[in-house]
C-alpha cells in the first residue's frame, strides 16, 4: 500500500512517502503566508501536486491537538486556525480524490515509533529514531514526524512485518527514547 503521511505544523508540512518496502520518501515545505487563506490555498495546490505525483492509497495526518491544548502550548489563535484548517483541507482534497484518509494521535504513532508516546524530547527522540534507522530528516523535526506518522501507518495498514523489521534493526528503538 502506497502511504501518504503529513506532519502539518503552523508554518509547514513534513511529509513521508513510500509503499513500505524501504524506508520512506520524506520531504518538508513551507506555508508561512500571512493571510490564512492563503496558506490555505497553498497547501492545497501542494497537496494535490503530491497525490497527482505520488497517487496514495492512503493519506494519515498527525490529529490536531484539541484547541485547549493547543492554547496551553502558547500557540496564537492565527496558528490554531492554521493547523486545523490545514488538517481539514487535507481530509477534504483525500476526499475528493477517493483517497482513504486517517488521522492519528501524537502519543500513539510516536509510541509506535520511538517506544514512548511522550519522551522527554519528543522532536529529539524523532530525529533521533530516524537517525538510527539511516532515513532522512535533514535535521528538520517536522519531516522526521512524517517518517514516524508514515511507519505507524503501514503497521495498521496490514505492513507490520516490513515496517517492523526496518524498526528493530539492532534493537534502535530503545536506544532512540
Amino acid at each position: 500500500m502506497k502511504i501518504l503521511s503529513l506532519d502539518i505544523s503552523k508554518t509547514g508540512c513534513g511529509m513521508g512517502q513510500g509503499d513500505g518496502s524501504c524506508p520512506p520518501h520524506t520531504s518538508v515545505t513551507s506555508f508561512d503566508q500571512e493571510d490564512v487563506f492563503d496558506a490555505g490555498a497553498a497547501f492545497d495546490r501542494w497537496l494535490t501536486g503530491e497525490i497527482l505525483n505520488y497517487g496514495p492509497d492512503a493519506i494519515w495526518a498527525e490529529a490536531p491537538l484539541p484547541a485547549a491544548a493547543q492554547r496551553h502550548t502558547h500557540n496564537s489563535e492565527r496558528s490554531i486556525r492554521i493547523q486545523n484548517g490545514l488538517y481539514f483541507i487535507a481530509g477534504t482534497v483525500a476526499r475528493k480524490r477517493k483517497i482513504l484518509f486517517r488521522s492519528v494521535a501524537v502519543s500513539t504513532w510516536r509510541s509506535s515509533f520511538v517506544g514512548k508516546s511522550n519522551p522527554v524530547d519528543p522532536k529529539l527522540a524523532t530525529m533521533r529514531m530516524c537517525d538510527l534507522l539511516g532515513w532522512p530528516h535533514g535535521g528538520d523535526d517536522n519531516r522526521a514526524d512524517s517518517a514516524g506518522i508514515w511507519a505507524h501507518a503501514h503497521i495498521k495498514e496490514g505492513n507490520a512485518p516490513g515496517v517492523r523489521q526496518m524498526l528493530s534493526r539492532g534493537s534502535v528503538r530503545r536506544m532512540a527514547g
